[in-house]
């Protein structure tokens, strides 16, 4: 969710208890401590929490009594507002709800989104990201990651075609005929890049992937249509059951960006999946992958368009091929770019494997363990509550 701008209404409240979504005090001191047991809490009955919380809108103090409530019952599957989107149908109109930011549609906008969101008991993959990156990589990510193998299998069969169709005089050379020499062979040869032609049609299942008829649907969750973006009440109430969202889903997969690790979101959303769902699986899906498979496509396809215009209408030869890897050009500045994302990725990935070594003989003495905590920028840690999901 990154910075959330599904819920900074609800975050920015004036009585709203600063960062205490799921966790308890930060540990400043390192010495040994008694570890505290908590009373279990007995969650109440959906209708008392509903009620109390229409009483506490009455009298004025809405904000303090439903989040003292939904932060006792974290536990508590509320059904009624879990909504799934097919992962798929996040991809139409060329991915429109990744690249539009929630702050900037208007409010019939978010309504179409609820609307589009399905009922559902439980969520095939949690899309965790930030909104501080561009949603056009998201849409570029995510359609790959459905269609890569339609994409392979129609380029290949494409291609195939439109060679064979080109062996029996179907199809016309390209070009004027060159002349061959090979093996003693010596003669005028027609020019074929009928199979580039055809490859180059395998944008067509990656446009389609929306529409595209897959075995499983599989239902995500993704905050701006999980989460009501009208309605102050129900936002709050997807806000704080995010934990039991988190629970109730068997992957969860991670769209990383640069910026990703540095919002408080997305830790706690990467933490608490750990905490509330040790079984499920964790998926890391850098955006910079799919970046860097566009990127050699098009340069690619494009110096072997180029050679093939300058080969007809310019005469052959060693200055034309070097010619045409001037598209190359981009495509190594691409590739540097996001070789860098790879870095900073890796020294992310370290730097909290770091954190987490050393941090473990201090939470080995204060009865807590190391898999149950998550850093924060500063340096700081905080110890996530293991009884209260």
């Amino acid at each position: 969710m990154g910075v959330a701008h599904s819920c900074r209404d609800a975050c920015d409240a004036k009585d709203a208890p600063p960062q205490i979504v799921v966790a308890e005090q930060i540990i400043t001191d390192l010495e040994p401590q008694q570890p505290q047991h908590e009373k279990a809490i007995e969650l109440p009955e959906a209708d008392q929490v509903i009620r109390v919380t229409q009483e506490g809108c009455a009298h004025g103090t809405d904000s303090k009594i439903r989040r003292s409530f939904l932060l006792e019952r974290k536990l508590y599957t509320d059904t009624e507002i879990m909504r799934g989107i097919p992962l798929k149908n996040t991809l139409r109109n060329f991915g429109r709800i990744w690249r539009r930011s929630p702050l900037d549609m208007t409010k019939n906008e978010k309504l179409h989104l609820w609307d589009a969101a399905f009922a559902v008991k439980e969520f095939d993959v949690f899309l965790s990201h930030t909104w501080h990156t561009k949603g056009i990589w998201k849409f570029l990510s995510l359609s790959l990651q459905i269609t890569w193998i339609h994409i392979l299998l129609w380029g290949l069969g494409a291609a195939i075609f439109c060679e064979f169709l080109f062996f029996v005089d179907v199809l016309p050379p390209l070009g004027n005929p060159r002349d061959v020499s090979f093996r003693g062979y010596e003669g005028m040869a027609p020019l074929s890049l009928w199979a580039v032609v055809g490859e180059c049609t395998c944008v067509i299942p990656f446009l389609l992937a929306p529409w595209m008829p897959l075995a499983n649907q599989r239902f995500a969750f993704l905050d701006v249509a999980s989460i009501h973006q009208v309605d102050e009440d129900m936002k709050e109430r997807g806000i704080y059951g995010l934990g039991c969202f988190l629970k109730a889903s068997k992957e969860l997969r991670i769209l990383w960006s640069p910026p990703y690790l540095t919002r408080l979101w997305c830790i706690f959303e990467l933490a608490a999946y750990r905490i509330s769902n040790p079984a499920g699986k964790i998926v890391l899906k850098p955006l910079f992958l799919e970046a860097s498979v566009l990127a050699c496509w098009l340069g690619t396809h494009a110096a072997i368009i180029l050679w093939l215009v300058m080969s007809v209408h310019l005469a052959s030869g060693n200055s034309v091929l070097f010619l045409s890897f001037v598209p190359f050009i981009a495509v190594f500045h691409s590739l540097r770019k996001n070789f860098l994302m790879k870095r900073q990725l890796l020294n992310d990935i370290r730097i909290l494997i770091w954190m987490q070594w050393n941090a473990a003989p201090t939470l080995t003495r204060t009865g807590h363990s190391p898999n149950n905590f998550y850093f924060r920028s500063d340096g700081s840690y905080c110890i996530l509550r293991t009884t209260a999901w």
